[in-house]
């Protein structure tokens, strides 16, 4: 259908659903192509494209092209959220996007290592991601995996009175999760 029929109305969804395929069968790179064609489309769900291009991409190791994504569904729901979320439904699964993209953009600056000179710019660009997630989702489900990793971050940096802080944080706001209860 994807190659045979791009005009007909099954294209979109077939390109959504066999990118499905490939992140389903690990093959995230393979996806990556489809998920730019999908976005491309008429009629593409333009940010669950995007949060699905940037998942492939982090897992496939394309931080850069990863980081760009999210930053883009992030800055798309910040100047035109108010057109996007018609409905109720659209307005939450939006806002959810929005939490995991503010997640994973700092996961993957978290995760970045080269070049070395830039690491610890790289784990303040996480931190401050982590913040924009918690400033804005206060008791998103994601926050103790935010806290958590801000306070490695932190400490990673050499800044342990801000570890403190955070880890704080966590044990009192999110006192339930299991980030809290590992804290030492």
């Amino acid at each position: 259908v994807v190659e045979q029929f791009p005009r007909e109305h099954v294209y979109v969804e077939s390109l959504n659903q066999l990118a499905g395929v490939y992140i389903r069968l690990d093959q995230p790179s393979n996806a990556i192509p489809i998920l730019r064609n999908y976005i491309a489309a008429p009629g593409a769900d333009q940010i669950a494209g995007r949060m699905r291009l940037a998942d492939a991409c982090r897992l496939s190791g394309q931080a850069a092209a990863a980081i760009e994504e999210y930053s883009g569904v992030i800055k798309t729901l910040a100047e035109d959220g108010a057109k996007l979320n018609r409905t109720a439904e659209e307005t939450a699964r939006n806002q959810k996007s929005l939490e995991r993209a503010f997640f994973w953009k700092a996961y993957t600056y978290a995760a970045l290592r080269e070049p070395s000179d830039q690491v610890n710019a790289f784990r303040t660009q996480a931190i401050e991601s982590y913040q924009q997630l918690l400033k804005q989702f206060p008791k998103s489900e994601l926050g103790p995996g935010a806290l958590s990793s801000m306070g490695t971050l932190y400490y990673l940096l050499g800044r342990p009175a801000d570890a403190n802080t955070v880890s704080e944080q966590l044990t009192r706001d999110f006192p339930d999760a299991p980030q809290a209860r590992n804290i030492i």
